[in-house]
């Protein structure tokens, strides 16, 4: 056995370097930090910054790629930087619908090839391509890259982290971190679990900030037809020790109930609602149109915030700040039947 001889530091030294940094960290300029692009969001969650691990979970189809897209577009439109592995979507997908958050035109209907089928439409079609060409062009090339890495493990994880490095990224997106490669049950947990203590590990050593949307547990929605909607809870994460271990914060993105309507009384709102949760009305039918819900589920720095929820609005399938107007037409913040 070899012996190493490691000179000892100092306990002086080590203390002076902690507080070195400790004071670099309060004297950060505010444009170094990174806020979400929708201001009550960020009122709730407060800005993010290097180091640190956010998850945006959702059940399935609850708008976790139209949310990141959309933030993204506004990120970029202040300068951020951006680096995104879109583990849902293939990568030229994924420029259809950045393009689409830049034209307004529906991602659903850039994808679906519902756009091209639509001769009335050739002019909007049209638009969406000079957006995608676009993106070649300063402003959007320097600012917006998006790798083709398709599925996480922890050395797929650590290439993407050195290419969003080396392209100075403000922010980094993983679509979403649940594609972990994995045989079973057991074996995903373990593979989840190096996964995200990797991340957070390349976070804090690499000065990055990191946004993990994620996928919640479907379960629920087997006996209320309305469960995926609803706000998430924590026990609904995937692995939510592994995630909450790390978190710096995590915001769930979910549906909220519509209001009741002015012709409606109280009975026949109960009754259309609970209509809903059983399945023999249509789910969209008791939610409040054109409108995305976020629940701050964990915020490490903002604890008593937790639980709060915020109202966003959806035009065109790109996530935008509900104005205040609007807020009071909506369930805003009330509790769901």
């Amino acid at each position: 056995m070899v012996e190493v001889d490691l000179a000892p530091v100092h306990p002086a030294v080590t203390t002076a370097n902690q507080i070195s940094a400790a004071i670099t960290h309060l004297d950060r300029h505010p444009d170094s930090l990174v806020r979400w692009p929708f201001p009550d969001l960020d009122a709730m969650t407060g800005p993010m910054g290097e180091g640190e691990v956010w998850f945006v979970p959702a059940f399935s189809g609850g708008g976790k790629t139209t949310f990141i897209a959309s933030a993204i577009e506004a990120w970029r439109q202040e300068g951020k930087r951006i680096y995104v592995m879109p583990l849902e979507l293939q990568a030229p997908r994924f420029r259809t619908y950045l393009a689409c958050m830049q034209t307004g035109t529906h991602p659903g209907d850039a994808l679906s090839g519902a756009l091209r089928a639509d001769p009335s439409r050739a002019d909007e079609r049209e638009r969406l391509k000079k957006a995608l060409l676009s993106q070649g062009h300063p402003g959007y090339g320097d600012r917006v890259m998006v790798s083709e890495q398709r599925a996480i493990n922890v050395a797929g994880l650590q290439s993407g982290l050195m290419e969003a490095k080396s392209f100075q990224a403000d922010v980094v997106i993983v679509d979403h971190i649940d594609h972990i490669e994995g045989d079973d049950a057991a074996n995903l947990y373990a593979a989840s679990k190096q996964v995200n203590h990797a991340a957070l590990r390349m976070a804090q050593d690499n000065g990055l900030l990191l946004v993990f949307t994620s996928q919640l547990n479907m379960e629920i929605a087997k006996t209320d037809r309305l469960a995926k909607y609803q706000a998430p809870m924590v026990h609904h994460v995937q692995f939510p020790s592994v995630k909450l271990q790390i978190a710096t914060g995590m915001i769930g993105l979910f549906r909220p109930l519509r209001a009741p309507r002015p012709d409606e009384s109280p009975d026949d709102y109960k009754a259309a609602i609970k209509a809903a949760r059983a399945g023999t009305t249509d789910a969209p039918d008791a939610l409040e149109p054109n409108t995305m819900g976020v629940v701050a589920m964990k915020l490490r720095n903002y604890g008593s915030r937790e639980g709060k929820r915020i109202n966003l609005a959806v035009e065109h399938g790109k996530v935008t700040h509900l104005p205040e107007k609007d807020r009071y037409q909506t369930h805003y913040g009330a509790r769901q039947p």
